[in-house]
């Protein structure tokens, strides 16, 4: 409880949790490392990694609540939010991100291996790389940057549950992008400002899931391959431009 760090925090094992039984505000300016197969996890409070902070290590970096605001140097190698609010102003992310809950916020470029988006919203004003896969089961893409899953990427939308695109946020597919069987509900638009899809590799839609939105607007365009291959129902699909190929093999995919 409480900690300011000056100096240097090392996690080798297990977790080191960083609590706050109120709303206290912690400034860290020293350095923070962990260790592979370990956890540093802020949890309460406000904390803030001044710009001589710095992070380093293959561990999990996780937050499940309060706010953090990253400003120092280094990059994060796991990053596990589940709750609280975050801004990653210049510290990196690279390897694995998972989310579950909370607010994370991204000013940097950065390219991930793998992203893993069930609930909460993944905000970026810059663009993020994914390279390998993308699984997106909830949650909020927002922010005014652009999500690009690269051409070594598969993207799964997935679930019951929405998948929302907030404010002006880009979504581009490089690679395979794919609405499997289990994702009924598909992609909604929710907010006021312009999203855009972009589709230059190959989207199935294995499902009867819409691509809709409701306040703004949504484009999506496709240079690439899209193909409706499964469910006897509707599709809908808002605002597309096609100058690549649109196959309907199943049920009926309505512009």
């Amino acid at each position: 409880h409480g900690l300011n760090n000056t100096g240097t925090v090392t996690v080798n094992s297990g977790t080191l949790q960083l609590a706050d039984g109120g709303t206290g505000s912690y400034t860290h300016s020293g350095a923070f490392s962990v260790a592979t197969g370990a956890t540093l996890d802020f949890n309460s409070g406000t904390h803030t990694l001044t710009a001589a902070s710095s992070y380093a290590g293959a561990g999990t970096l996780s937050i499940s609540g309060g706010a953090v605001t990253a400003n120092g140097t280094g990059t994060v190698t796991q990053l596990n939010m589940s709750g609280g609010t975050a801004v990653f102003s210049t510290i990196g992310l690279t390897n694995t991100l998972t989310q579950s809950g909370g607010t994370l916020s991204t000013n940097n470029a950065n390219t991930l291996g793998t992203v893993t988006l069930s609930g909460g919203t993944l905000n970026g004003t810059a663009n993020t790389t994914i390279n390998t896969a993308f699984n997106w089961s909830g949650g909020t893409l927002g922010g005014s940057g652009t999500f690009t899953a690269a051409a070594t990427a598969t993207t799964t939308l997935s679930s019951g549950s929405w998948k929302y695109l907030g404010d002006t946020v880009t979504l581009t597919n490089n690679g395979t992008m794919v609405t499997d069987a289990t994702g009924t509900t598909g992609i909604y638009a929710y907010n006021a400002g312009a999203k855009t899809i972009n589709n230059a590799g190959t989207w199935d839609i294995q499902t009867d899931a819409d691509t809709t939105y409701y306040l703004g607007t949504l484009t999506i365009n496709n240079s690439g391959s899209l193909t409706k291959s499964a469910g006897t129902a509707v599709s809908i699909l808002h605002g597309l431009n096609n100058t690549g190929t649109v196959t309907v093999n199943s049920g009926t995919l309505q512009l």
